[in-house]
């Protein structure tokens, strides 16, 4: 089966300090060969490089304390394979690199990967599909509160490369939308298995329910509890749906980089 080679740009937001990793965004390019993928990648990077200042990145700002292990790794390649010395140490020996530090425009495809790979950062995404690929968004169903329809991001329809992606972003939304709600109705009413309803309320302090009332009651509810309510509730907060690539190849990236 022919793979597929999807190429992402990385959205980034400006917080008055530093640029930072907002999300992934729209799809640059979609190709169907290995070695073309790898070109195209390399050179999107190393345009990326090239225009911009190492200091203005959050890993590397002078405002920000980055990942130190990536930071001497990068600092220890720079000075081996290219002769710079482009990570400097402050006086309480913070590891950073000052604005306009710029890498060299001319740097190859390998070298250009390998600093992606050490430092950790990317401004593009690649993915690999066998065959055609699919892509998932995610859906509010308007239930207790969620908003109706596909969910988005900044102004722009979000999709996740992959289902499990998509399900792990879910998962994390779950106890800002179901804690703190009063959901009326019988135990039955609210879940076809009342008896795992029940059982989960009896071992959680943050669920309550009234029997008089019929009301289930919730405080701030830990990220496993929300998981599990939201697959023993009828109704569903948040639903995922595949989408193909002509749903989303052209979702402008722009988009992605409103604040």
């Amino acid at each position: 089966m022919q793979k597929t080679y999807v190429i992402r740009k990385v959205a980034y937001h400006y917080s008055d300090e530093y640029l930072y990793v907002h999300t992934l965004g729209g799809i640059h390019e979609i190709l169907h060969n290995e070695e073309e993928a790898m070109q195209l990648l390399a050179k999107l990077e190393r345009d990326s490089w090239a225009q911009t200042s190492l200091g203005d990145i959050e890993p590397f700002s002078p405002c920000c304390s980055g990942d130190v292990d990536k930071l001497v790794a990068f600092r220890v390649y720079c000075q081996r394979k290219l002769g710079l010395d482009l990570v400097k140490v402050s006086e309480y020996g913070r590891l950073y690199c000052e604005y306009d530090t710029r890498l060299p425009t001319d740097l190859s495809d390998e070298i250009i990967l390998d600093i992606r790979r050490i430092s950790g950062v990317k401004f593009y995404d690649l993915s690999v599909y066998e065959g055609e690929p699919s892509f998932y968004g995610v859906w509010g169903t308007g239930q207790y509160g969620t908003p109706l329809g596909y969910v988005q991001y900044s102004e722009a329809l979000y999709f996740h490369n992959t289902y499990v992606e998509a399900l792990d972003w879910v998962k994390s939304q779950l106890s800002g939308i179901l804690s703190h709600k009063e959901i009326s109705g019988s135990l039955a009413e609210l879940s076809n298995t009342p008896s795992f309803l029940r059982s989960l309320i009896n071992s959680s302090e943050r669920l309550m329910y009234d029997e008089n009332k019929s009301v289930l009651t919730t405080r701030f509810l830990k990220d496993e509890e929300a998981v599990a309510l939201q697959e023993l509730l009828k109704e569903k907060v948040l639903e995922i749906k595949a989408l193909d690539l002509g749903s989303v190849k052209d979702i402008s990236h722009y988009q992605y980089e409103i604040m």
